[in-house]
């Protein structure tokens, strides 16, 4: 279960929403930004194909995934890693400007 979630009588919140309304919320912003639909988990894929692509380490594309390190136990114990060092390494991945702009990016969200 992700962290900071409830579970409550079977399901599962996230912030107040149950997945399947995080669902429905996604596919229509989608569908407002004339995008084509994708689900959470297609995300998920896409984002560690370009953290891949982009020179993202391995074991940071693990942790940002929330994957385990089975029996990496060096990672798993020692391999603390900062929100920083975290942003440094999505920070590699470059969407062009067009895509930016096209979901309403403007820059100023201090992200």
């Amino acid at each position: 279960m992700a962290k900071g979630a409830i579970q409550d009588e079977g399901s599962v919140y996230l912030g107040g929403r149950s997945i399947s309304q995080f669902r429905r919320d996604m596919k229509s912003t989608l569908r407002k930004l004339e995008l084509p639909e994708r689900t959470p988990h297609s995300c998920r894929h896409t984002f560690s194909r370009l953290c891949e692509s982009y020179g993202v380490q391995e074991a940071d594309r693990k942790r940002m995934l929330g994957h385990s390190f089975g029996n990496d136990i060096t990672n798993g114990v020692y391999g603390h890693r900062t929100l920083e060092e975290l942003r440094t390494e999505i920070e590699k991945i470059k969407v062009p400007e067009t895509a930016l702009k096209n979901i309403g990016f403007t820059g100023d969200s201090g992200l």
